[in-house]
C-alpha cells in the first residue's frame, strides 16, 4: 500500500518560507536538517548534492533551472552509487521500496508529494 501527502501551491517559484517548511517536513521524516537530493537535467545518470536549509538560494535556483523534471529529496545516507537504473520511473521506485519513503518534486514543479510504502 502506498500513502502520500501533498504540499500543493504554485511553487515554480518556491518562496524561502515554503523551504523551510520543507526542510522542517525532511527533519521530521529523515530526522536531520539535511538531506541528499537527486535530479535529472539532461543526462542519462542524475546528480545528487547533500543540502540543509543554508542551501535555500541553491536550491531555488536549482528548482528553476530543471523545471520540468523531478527533484528527490532523499534521506542523507542515500548510496548514490547504488543509482544502477536509467529510467526516472524505475529509479523512483526502487527508492521508494528500498527506504519505504521518499520526497519529490513533481516535473510541473506545482506539487512536493511524500510517498511512503507499507512493506
Amino acid at each position: 500500500m502506498v500513502g502520500h501527502n501533498r504540499i500543493r501551491q504554485n511553487l515554480k517559484e518556491p518562496k524561502r518560507d515554503i523551504l523551510f517548511n520543507l526542510f522542517e517536513f525532511i527533519i521530521k521524516e529523515y530526522g536531520t536538517d539535511k538531506c541528499t537530493i537527486l535530479w535529472w537535467y539532461g543526462e542519462k545518470k542524475p546528480s545528487t548534492k547533500i543540502i540543509s536549509i543554508e542551501d535555500s538560494e541553491f536550491l531555488q535556483d536549482l528548482w528553476l533551472k530543471i523545471s520540468g523534471n523531478y527533484l528527490l529529496f532523499l534521506p542523507l545516507q542515500f548510496e548514490v552509487n547504488r543509482i544502477t537504473e536509467k529510467d526516472e520511473g524505475e529509479f523512483i521506485g526502487m527508492i521508494l521500496f528500498t527506504y519505504s519513503h521518499l520526497i519529490l518534486k513533481s516535473p510541473d514543479a506545482y506539487e512536493i508529494v511524500y510517498l511512503s510504502l507499507n512493506k
